[in-house]
């Protein structure tokens, strides 16, 4: 699924008013990480994400682009170290978007 403009902006405005729902710390990107942000994406669709530390030679957006490959999402924002990912459930629809 893409997204448009305008349902980007949609979830960029969400994700000011979200609460951080999962924080990756000095242990980067793991299977664990992955698994449970895959599962929490499965039942919200969308989540934002605090990286505390990042790897030397590292970027924020690297990781971000990474991370939303490795669990299959769209990435929606990367602002600071906040990371805002967004993965449609087909069976679960929980975010509508207007037209």
């Amino acid at each position: 699924m893409e997204l448009n403009k305008k349902n980007k902006l949609f979830l960029k405005k969400m994700a000011h008013h979200t609460e951080v729902s999962f924080h990756i710390g000095k242990n980067g990107i793991t299977e664990n990480t992955i698994k449970a942000i895959s599962d929490y994406l499965k039942a919200h669709e969308y989540m934002k994400i605090k990286v505390n530390e990042l790897e030397e030679d590292v970027t924020m957006k690297d990781m971000a682009q990474d991370l939303s490959e490795k669990v299959g999402a769209i990435l929606v924002q990367v602002l600071g170290h906040t990371i805002v990912l967004f993965k449609r459930n087909p069976q679960n629809i929980v975010i509508k978007f207007e037209n």
